[in-house]
């Protein structure tokens, strides 16, 4: 019998202890939620621990900044499970597989018998974080052919300029969308606008009309020089030589170890070559692309001038 009430009492003391820790745990997991793994790629550091250790950051191009040596990598991927993603190397790729919080990150290395740990670290500051680069003077651009407060020829000397600096950035920076369906609109209200109520000279709206037609050709400039490098750079890693005539050659049936390791540095020498190689091509396309919209800059501020001139002359004919 004293056996018997010495259980229950043990029992009615587990249940209490459980009972009161029940809600401790509930209030942990209320007030620790977790991030997208978005978010906690880029808007933190990470300290990576593998064959090299330093702080990287993930980039939304795809590439990996780092204060390290660490010449293997190339790119990283989000992989279709949403709590990992995929590093390419010149050999291959590997998985690193993010806890459920999104502190850190774990995955085998290019070599087997290593292991890659990643730690987060401090959030990053805001003119620090990757998808917040600065951009032309954008905003009242999209939206231009909306202001009615404006006559239209008064939009252009106001927000051509602007326009220009969309139509002449780098490839690599998206631009806002529908702003060349708006410029084919605002030229044609230009054209309205001239023959219905005027608000400068004939010579002041040709100007204005002429100068929408040379956006629109740099608008339709970049789309094509954007095409091509999208294009030139997947040529460039395709044609990455991954052998040579000389390597296969000495290629044998009973290779000993020292050899197939020599070979094996060999080919890891000839990847990183033709990687600097597809870099370099890739690089030529955003220089080639940036002489040319300095070429069009000129053409386009020489056009803008001669508009501006014209509305000079407009406003000053009635004081003569």
């Amino acid at each position: 019998m004293q056996t018997s009430c010495h259980l229950i009492l043990a029992l009615l003391f587990w249940t209490e202890v459980m009972a009161s820790a029940a809600p401790e745990s509930h209030s942990e997991a209320v007030t620790s939620p977790t991030i997208s793994l978005h978010d906690a790629m880029f808007l933190y550091s990470w300290h990576w621990q593998g064959q090299f250790s330093g702080t990287i950051q993930f980039l939304p191009d795809g590439s990996i900044k780092k204060d390290f040596q660490e010449q293997n990598w190339l790119k990283w991927e989000f992989s279709k499970d949403a709590s990992s993603i995929l590093v390419r190397g010149r050999d291959g790729k590997i998985t690193l597989q993010f806890n459920p919080d999104r502190t850190g990150f774990s995955g085998p290395a290019w070599n087997p018998k290593n292991k890659i740990t990643g730690n987060r670290l401090q959030r990053l500051a805001p003119s620090s974080h990757p998808s917040e680069k600065p951009v032309a003077k954008t905003a009242p651009v999209p939206g231009m052919r909306n202001n009615d407060s404006l006559s239209r020829i008064e939009v252009i000397k106001d927000q051509g300029p602007n326009a220009a600096e969309w139509a002449l950035t780098p490839l690599d920076r998206p631009i806002p969308a529908g702003i060349r369906q708006n410029l084919t609109y605002l030229r044609e209200d230009l054209l309205d606008e001239a023959s219905k109520a005027p608000k400068a000279s004939p010579a002041a709206y040709t100007q204005a009309s002429e100068y929408c037609d040379k956006l629109l050709a740099a608008f339709s400039q970049r789309e094509i020089a954007r095409v091509q490098a999208g294009y030139r750079a997947t040529q460039a890693d395709a044609n990455q030589a991954t052998s040579t005539q000389a390597l296969d050659a000495r290629r044998n049936h009973p290779m000993s170890w020292p050899q197939f390791a020599r070979e094996e540095s060999q080919r890891a020498a000839l990847r990183e070559s033709e990687a600097d190689k597809a870099d370099v091509k890739k690089q030529r396309i955003k220089v080639e692309w940036t002489t040319r919209a300095a070429q069009m800059r000129r053409i386009l501020d020489d056009h803008y001038r001669q508009f501006r001139e014209a509305m000079r002359l407009a406003h000053s004919s009635p004081a003569c």
